[in-house]
């Protein structure tokens, strides 16, 4: 199980309509703290909490354990903010390697080469 993923589900949702951490939390019966652990991966949550989480979200459970949704590239740019804001220079570098290489794979994959 991927809790990374679970994890940015659930604050996907949870911004789409407007809640705080703390306003979820209240909701569900969690502290705010144990959301936070959730949101970044780094805590697991019972099921009844997921059921609670999605009532409260007003989604069913599949969509925090598997993410049916589209990635915009809002979306996309707050997920790859969340997950590198605590990187530092060098990690920038490579991430924006890969980047290129990827965008020139895409384009070359365009032109039919590969």
């Amino acid at each position: 199980m991927d809790l990374l993923k679970i994890g940015r589900n659930i604050s996907y949702y949870r911004k789409k309509i407007g809640y705080t951490q703390a306003q979820l939390a209240e909701k569900v019966g969690l502290s705010n703290t144990h959301i936070s652990h959730i949101e970044t991966g780094d805590g697991t949550m019972s099921l009844e909490s997921l059921i609670a989480i999605s009532e409260a979200l007003q989604i069913t459970p599949d969509n925090i354990l598997l993410g049916n949704f589209d990635v915009t590239p809002t979306t996309a740019a707050r997920i790859f903010q969340d997950l590198t804001k605590e990187f530092g220079q060098d990690e920038f570098e490579y991430i924006f390697e890969m980047i290129s290489l990827l965008n020139s794979y895409r384009i070359i994959k365009k032109k039919g080469y590969i």
